[in-house]
């Protein structure tokens, strides 16, 4: 697929999943007051981190560590079926311990379980192959039948006072989630011949990445859960609708960067040599395009779009600049430190920089509560993206790529 139709296709799905969170939060504070719409967002923001856990880069780093180029192999695909097969244990095991703790100790919320459910399984699909061999469509249709159904009924019950239960939905959508997994896991693994070799490699990808995911559940998505525990209600609200338009963001920005990953991952494995300034230049366009994006969403939040189309005030700018300032360094640092170690087979590299960045963030973040409060999680994001370039710098220095 060229690179205007992968684009295309790859902009439809970010309007898709953009606006279903958006939607979704608008459908929340329609129905709930401002107490109850806390609770609710803060479920969300935990149950993200583990959908996050489960997704495990699987658009990012596996489709340049299981498959070599853009066509698929039969081993390889044989490969990512004992990563699915892994996946969808975790998934089980996670959606049952979040299951019980919202008994637990939300036992009025109990209706929420559904949506996590959908949303762990949402993040194993096997969608994430395709970013490797451009199949985007694939993707794109995916999202609109699982997604679809959810958008039409929520703008069924808003608008036309239509009365039926989403969570039953969420429930039905679940089931066919649950089907095409375990069919594509079906479909491309030799379960009459066991091999320890995709095992081990399978194990050995996680135990590169999971370090990764976690610093992504504390800076990212987990932030909104962990700021509920600091602050009033009205804060939590603000910081949930800054959260999904920062997420949004992440999702426009992930066009151009997705677009990249194969197209980056080819330049370097074709070209000796490769000097990291004519690399630079080669992404300038999809830096552009973050930088750019950024100003149009600040520029937005002046013109009080947001609190217009949304039933949450967002009154507050720093509450909604520093998330987007953390999403632009997130953009670039994927690009310029991320996609080129990956491509250099230095997984475990990115991996130990990340981690490490993640502690030394999540250290100063914890030194600093006292005296900035809940501001202190928000700019954590910022403070590790920045260690992150900072340092991933001078990795690329010491394996001379630059």
């Amino acid at each position: 697929m060229n690179s205007i139709n992968f684009i295309s296709y790859q902009f439809f799905i970010t309007i898709i999943r953009g606006g279903f969170s958006l939607l979704l939060l608008y459908f929340f504070s329609s129905y709930y007051n401002a107490q109850e719409l806390s609770i609710i967002v803060a479920l969300w923001s935990l149950g993200n981190m583990s959908s996050v856990f489960l997704f495990m880069s699987s658009m990012t780093i596996a489709p340049q560590v299981f498959f070599s180029n853009t066509n698929f192999k039969k081993n390889e695909l044989e490969k990512a079926s004992y990563f699915q097969l892994f996946r969808l244990f975790l998934c089980i095991l996670l959606t049952f311990v979040l299951s019980l703790v919202i008994i637990e100790y939300y036992k009025k919320f109990i209706f929420f379980i559904p949506f996590i459910i959908f949303n762990n399984l949402a993040s194993i699909l096997p969608i994430w192959k395709y970013y490797s061999n451009r199949m985007i469509n694939k993707v794109f249709y995916s999202e609109l039948l699982f997604k679809a159904p959810i958008i039409l009924s929520i703008i069924t019950i808003l608008f036309c006072n239509f009365q039926h239960n989403i969570y039953y939905i969420f429930l039905i959508l679940s089931s066919l989630q649950l089907l095409y997994v375990v069919y594509d896991i079906i479909k491309n693994i030799n379960y009459k011949s066991y091999n320890h070799k995709y095992v081990v490699f399978t194990l050995s990808y996680f135990y590169s990445i999971y370090k990764i995911n976690i610093a992504t559940m504390l800076f990212n998505t987990g932030q909104v859960y962990f700021i509920s525990l600091l602050a009033p209600i009205n804060i939590i609200n603000q910081i949930a609708l800054a959260d999904k338009i920062k997420n949004l963001y992440l999702q426009l920005i992930g066009i151009f960067i997705s677009n990249r990953i194969s197209k980056n991952r080819n330049l370097i494995k074709r070209t000796d040599g490769l000097r990291y300034i004519h690399y630079i230049q080669s992404n300038l366009s999809s830096i552009l395009f973050i930088l750019i994006l950024f100003i149009v969403f600040i520029i937005l939040y002046f013109l009080n779009f947001y609190s217009i189309i949304m039933k949450i005030q967002l009154n507050n700018f720093l509450i909604f600049v520093i998330p987007m300032i953390y999403i632009l360094l997130t953009g670039i640092s994927i690009i310029m430190i991320s996609h080129v170690l990956n491509s250099y087979g230095k997984v475990n590299e990115f991996s130990r920089l990340y981690t490490y960045t993640a502690i030394g963030a999540l250290v100063m973040t914890v030194l600093s509560i006292y005296s900035l409060s809940y501001y202190a999680i928000l700019l954590s994001g910022i403070l590790h993206s920045l260690l992150v370039i900072f340092f991933g710098i001078f990795v690329l220095k010491k394996h001379k790529i630059i």
